[in-house]
């Protein structure tokens, strides 16, 4: 895709362009889309992710393994978004739910 390293400005002008006012993808652009490691002392993993258009709506079904100091726990989909135009918004959410 051309978009460079992880955090790249390429990356995060995408991410812009086409989450706009999605507060998930901001909080991630602000991080430069770091993910912890699989050695840290709290990571995540996906177990499965698969994406399914119908229309203009995007499924995303997942199950992500959270680990927290020994403590392990679980985040299903699906999540579910719309595409309009050149942006797409968030219709439902399970991951990063909690982040507005």
């Amino acid at each position: 895709m051309g978009l460079g390293k992880q955090g790249s400005q390429p990356q995060k002008d995408l991410v812009k362009k086409w989450f706009r006012k999605d507060a998930a993808a901001e909080q991630l652009i602000k991080q430069d889309f770091y993910q912890m490691p699989n050695s840290s002392s709290n990571f995540s993993d996906f177990r499965f992710l698969t994406f399914e258009q119908k229309g203009d709506t995007v499924t995303v079904n997942y199950n992500l393994m959270t680990y927290s100091h020994g403590e392990i726990d679980y985040i299903q989909g699906p999540d579910k978004f719309v595409i309009k135009g050149n942006t797409i918004e968030t219709l439902h959410r399970n991951i990063w739910k909690d982040v507005k």
